[in-house]
């Protein structure tokens, strides 16, 4: 594993994408289904949503339309973020 530096500043613009970009509140509920290993995951996926309250699910497993779908179903997703 290796350590990241972030600085302040970075979050302060992730809260913006996040709230401004993705337009998130904090009465979301969220699902990024980018991996978190990669920045988008991480950005979009983790520190977005959290930086503005919102609720996120996380889901493990491979790509499956019907369990996609499921998902957003049963945890009531109102923003739904899917890197290509």
């Amino acid at each position: 594993p290796k350590g990241v530096l972030h600085v302040h500043k970075a979050m302060i613009q992730h809260y913006q994408t996040a709230k401004w970009v993705l337009d998130l509140h904090d009465d979301d509920i969220y699902w990024c289904t980018a991996d978190p290993g990669w920045v988008t995951g991480t950005v979009y996926g983790i520190f977005g949503p959290w930086l503005n309250g919102a609720t996120n699910v996380v889901v493990g497993g491979r790509f499956s339309p019907e369990a996609w779908y499921e998902t957003i179903e049963k945890m009531e997703v109102t923003v739904w973020y899917s890197a290509p």
